[in-house]
C-alpha cells in the first residue's frame, strides 16, 4: 500500500521587520555618508590643514567658488569664497595649499581661463623678506582684471551696436565705386613700403642715434603740447573758414575746372607785357 505524498510547505520570510529597518536605516545613512564626503572632498581634504588669505579686488569677472588659484602656473589653491567687501568691493578668501610660501608683498590678478568666461585667479609674488601670513591680505595689481570675449562682448549694447551699424553703412556708401582708387592706393603703399623700410633703416643705422633721436622728437612735440588748447581751438576756426567753400563747392569746382585755361591765358599776358616792358626800356 503506497503513501500519499506530502506537499511541502512554502518556506515563509522569517526576518524580523526591525532588522529590515535597521539594514534600510544604515543604507540611507551610508549614502548621505558618501555624499557629504564628496561635498567635503571638493572643498579640500578632511583634516588637511590649509592656509586661508583675503583678497579686495575692484572686478572679478565670472570668477566664482572652487575656481583655480595659481602662482606661475602651478596650482596652488583655489577660491573658498567669494563675498561683497565694506567698500562694496568684491572680497576673496583663498584657500592655499600647505606648504605654499607667498611673500607678504604678494598682488593679486584675475585672469582668464579660456574664451568662454571661465577664470582664475593669479598671484604675483613680491620680493619682501616677510612671509604671508595666514589670514593676510592680498593687495590687488594694478590691472587686476584681464578681460575675455564675454567682457568684450558686454560692451556692445544695443547703442553701441547701432552706432556701429550706421558706421559701416556710412563706410560703404563711401567705398562704393572707388574699388579701383583703393587697389591703387594698397599698390602703392606696397610699393613704398621697401623704401621705407631702408629709410628707417639708415636712419637707426648709427649707434645711439634712436637714443637721440627720441629726445629730438619730444622736444619738438613739446611746443606743440604747451599750445594745445590753441590748436584745439584752430579746429574750430578752420571748420568756419572753410564752411563757405563746403556749401558753394559746386561754384568752386567751376572755378578749379577752369582755373587751368585763365592761368594759360594769363602766362601768356604776362610774356607779352615782359616783352613790352623790354621795349620800352630799349627805348
Amino acid at each position: 500500500m503506497t503513501r500519499p505524498l506530502r506537499r511541502r510547505r512554502a518556506r515563509t520570510n522569517t526576518v524580523p521587520p526591525r532588522r529590515i529597518l535597521i539594514r534600510g536605516g544604515l543604507v540611507v545613512v551610508l549614502f548621505f555618508g558618501f555624499l557629504y564626503l564628496a561635498s567635503s572632498l571638493y572643498s579640500g581634504v578632511p583634516g588637511k590643514e590649509y592656509a586661508y588669505v583675503r583678497a579686495d579686488v575692484p572686478e572679478i569677472g565670472n570668477l566664482i567658488v572652487h575656481d583655480p588659484v595659481r602662482v606661475a602656473g602651478i596650482r596652488v589653491g583655489q577660491v573658498d569664497r567669494v563675498d561683497v567687501g565694506p567698500a562694496g568691493r568684491p572680497s576673496l578668501r583663498i584657500q592655499l595649499e600647505p606648504g605654499t610660501n607667498l611673500p607678504a608683498d604678494t598682488t593679486i590678478v584675475v585672469r582668464a581661463n579660456g574664451l568662454l568666461g571661465a577664470r582664475f585667479v593669479q598671484l604675483l609674488p613680491g620680493r619682501s623678506r616677510t612671509q604671508l601670513a595666514d589670514g593676510g591680505r592680498v593687495a590687488p595689481a594694478k590691472q587686476s582684471l584681464t578681460f575675455a570675449v564675454p567682457e568684450t562682448l558686454d560692451t556692445f549694447d544695443a547703442r553701441t551696436r547701432g552706432n556701429l551699424t550706421k558706421t559701416l553703412n556710412e563706410a560703404g556708401k563711401g567705398l562704393a565705386g572707388r574699388g579701383e582708387g583703393l587697389n591703387t592706393t594698397i599698390r602703392r603703399v606696397a610699393d613704398e613700403a621697401a623704401p621705407t623700410r631702408r629709410t628707417i633703416r639708415t636712419v637707426l643705422a648709427p649707434p645711439g642715434a634712436l637714443a637721440r633721436l627720441l629726445p629730438s622728437i619730444r622736444s619738438g612735440v613739446a611746443p606743440l603740447d604747451a599750445n594745445r588748447a590753441n590748436l584745439t581751438d584752430s579746429f574750430a576756426e578752420t571748420a568756419r573758414a572753410l564752411a563757405p567753400f563746403v556749401e558753394e563747392r559746386e561754384g568752386v569746382r567751376a572755378t578749379l575746372g577752369a582755373a587751368p585755361g585763365t592761368l594759360a591765358a594769363a602766362d601768356s599776358g604776362l610774356e607779352r607785357g615782359r616783352r613790352l616792358l623790354g621795349a620800352t626800356r630799349g627805348l
